[in-house]
């Protein structure tokens, strides 16, 4: 998880493993959190993830959107979707994290045909969603999700009914905020807009060639500008974000698909796979044949 090598430097991102093999053992998890942040990087994992922001303020930065946070604000974010949660160091900062593996998820919403057609497919659609604080609505989900944690806490007899209850009850009404909150929300105007245009062009363009200088001036920004403004919403230079960008592509196709090593490369914006291999070694410490050996190992899948 975003371990030093051996010469201190870090991975610009990373998979979120601690997530994923506690998703193994259990489909739901749903914490409260108020300490300091348990994965300070850009990372992804396989399972969906629901952010509610319960005190304090900062910024959250998921795929090609950067929302802000302050109480009552709601972020769901896709499996394997690159997200940053930067909240405001001079402020308490609390928060629920409900993650939910992707079949246990897809599997809970097919029970209801309206929930399936609409959120569900919205789901699949969207990267992430934001949904701004409304109190009531979001008042009753706090609840739910509290009564969640204690039921994965103590896990008392007949639990994993309790859980799936509770849970369908979170799905319903994150369905009714995302119905009436008009859809996914983008900035207008300002600062964030231009890093969120940034963001949305390495997402469109990642399988070509990118060059930061040509990226700059079509969005009419000299490049140190372009450079200082997106580090401060992302805490990333553009460059180190299309490599993270590129390389989260890349784990996500050897987990998820049957393409060769070569296939992935190509498909993940290297133009030469040694230099994707040398690189994702760079920024894994493993060989993109080892990661996919490690991770996942069906039947047929080819080198």
């Amino acid at each position: 998880m975003g371990q030093e090598d051996k010469f201190g430097n870090q991975p610009d991102h990373c998979i979120d493993n601690v997530t994923n093999r506690m998703l193994e053992e259990s489909p739901v998890l749903c914490a409260f959190r108020e300490t300091l942040l348990r994965q300070p990087m850009l990372h992804s994992h396989q399972g969906y993830e629901v952010y509610l922001c319960v005190q304090g303020a900062g910024s959250f930065l998921a795929g090609d959107r950067v929302y802000s946070l302050s109480p009552g604000a709601l972020i769901i974010v896709r499996p394997m979707v690159l997200h940053l949660s930067k909240p405001d160091e001079r402020l308490a900062f609390q928060r629920f994290v409900l993650s939910v593996d992707e079949n246990y998820m897809e599997a809970l919403l097919r029970q209801d045909d309206q929930l399936s057609s609409g959120f569900g497919r919205q789901l699949k659609t969207e990267d992430s969603f934001f949904i701004p604080p409304a109190a009531s609505s979001i008042a009753m989900l706090q609840d739910t999700l509290y009564q969640l944690e204690k039921e994965l806490l103590y896990r008392e007899p007949y639990f994993e009914a309790s859980v799936k209850s509770l849970l369908m009850k979170c799905l319903v009404d994150m369905a009714r905020l995302v119905r009436f909150s008009h859809g996914p929300v983008r900035s207008e105007a300002g600062l964030t807009a231009k890093v969120e245009q940034i963001l949305s062009h390495i997402a469109e363009h990642y399988e070509d060639p990118i060059h930061m200088d040509e990226v700059a001036s079509r969005y009419k920004l000299s490049r140190s500008y372009m450079y200082r403004i997106f580090k401060e919403y992302t805490g990333y230079a553009p460059n180190q974000y299309l490599l993270a960008f590129r390389i989260n592509k890349a784990k996500a196709l050897l987990l998820h698909s049957e393409l060769s090593v070569i296939e992935v490369a190509a498909r993940s914006g290297f133009q030469d796979v040694s230099h994707f291999c040398h690189t994702f070694k760079k920024q894994t410490r493993m060989t993109p044949s080892a990661f996919r050996s490690l991770h996942s190992l069906p039947a047929g899948r080819r080198e």
